[in-house]
């Protein structure tokens, strides 16, 4: 073995074979490395490779180990990051059936201030849901997160709408969510309604007026709109962002699984008791004013259940904090590969 230079760096090489170079198979280096095939640096020419098939001498050499380890680490960390955020961009959703995981970690009242960076959102479900107003793409999805501590449920939805909430008599639109456990669709003309609304106003109705941003409205039964509940139960906000359409909405809440009141549902916290429930917008003129979309286009039946105590799951960071963990993954993995390919 003797010493040659590669890439910069002193490496050993076994001896080449020096028959003649002739044709193709000469190398501007002058030897060709017995086990790789790869020009040798710093040798006379005129040399050439015997025994096994030679390639061409010119080939481009791999990558060195350590480069090869690193871009390996830079497409793990960006895959994760894209699972991370997926459902963000989730496009139609069917309806679903979800489990709302328990979480012994809450959220603060000031956290459900209608701002999605707020809040200890970890340990969440994440689901993209179909809206009852059976819209077009953004429109007719959004991003259900929800979660709760055996006393208390949170929910949070993200989603999209045509116009910004300006005033409850100039434009503005609304967000409703409706719980049942045996009603199959939207105004049914039966059974046990409990739902919450934030931005509805056509004059009369869930007085008084609502201000930006909209508080929620705690609602029971199926009239158009449903009744307001006497004693009001649930705390959150709801706000938008942007500057054109489509504007992002994102509508914030918590609400006791058991009230105590009897125009409220009381949940049950075993992981098999179902309800249905039913998610829509509205901006065009019910309850609403200013925009296109309506809240009766479409009926999606679906079903939620909330996990037992019993099936804890670990709190998980959200997309900013998964964002974080694995750019500090693959530091280290890259520190690491550094070191291997100094040895």
């Amino acid at each position: 073995m003797r010493p040659v230079t590669w890439n910069g760096r002193r490496r050993l090489a076994r001896e080449c074979d020096t028959a003649p170079l002739s044709g193709p198979l000469m190398s501007r280096t002058g030897l060709v490395c017995r086990s790789s095939h790869r020009p040798l640096l710093g040798l006379s020419p005129g040399t050439r490779k015997t025994g096994r098939r030679l390639r061409t001498a010119s080939r481009r050499a791999a990558p060195p180990k350590g480069q090869a380890i690193r871009r390996f680490a830079l497409v793990g960390a960006v895959a994760l990051v894209l699972i991370g955020v997926s459902f963000t961009f989730s496009s139609a959703a069917a309806a679903v059936s979800v489990t709302v995981p328990y979480s012994g970690t809450g959220i603060a009242d000031a956290d459900l201030d209608g701002y999605p960076g707020t809040g200890s959102w970890g340990s969440f479900l994440s689901n993209a849901v179909p809206l009852e107003n059976g819209a077009n793409a953004p429109y007719g999805t959004a991003t259900l997160y929800a979660k709760h501590d055996d006393t208390w449920a949170y929910f949070r939805i993200d989603g999209k709408i045509d116009i910004p909430w300006t005033s409850a008599t100039g434009d503005h639109f609304w967000f409703g969510i409706i719980f049942t456990p045996s009603g199959t669709s939207h105004h049914a003309p039966s059974g046990i309604w409990d739902g919450v609304f934030f931005g509805l106003w056509d004059g009369t109705d869930y007085s008084p007026q609502p201000t930006y941003p909209p508080s929620p409205i705690d609602t029971n039964g199926f009239n158009k709109p449903p009744a307001k509940d006497p004693t009001q139960d649930a705390t959150g906000a709801m706000r938008y962002s942007g500057s054109s359409a489509p504007y992002d909405f994102t509508a914030e809440w918590k609400k006791r699984l058991n009230t105590g009141n009897g125009d409220d549902i009381a949940y049950a916290a075993d992981g098999a008791t179902t309800y249905n429930f039913f998610v829509t917008t509205d901006s065009n003129g019910g309850a609403s004013s200013g925009g296109g979309i309506t809240h009766k286009g479409a009926t999606n039946l679906n079903t939620v259940k909330f996990a037992s105590s019993s099936v804890a799951i670990p709190e998980f960071p959200t997309t900013v904090g998964m964002l974080v963990a694995v750019l500090g993954t693959f530091g280290i993995v890259t520190a690491a590969a550094r070191r291997r390919s100094r040895r």
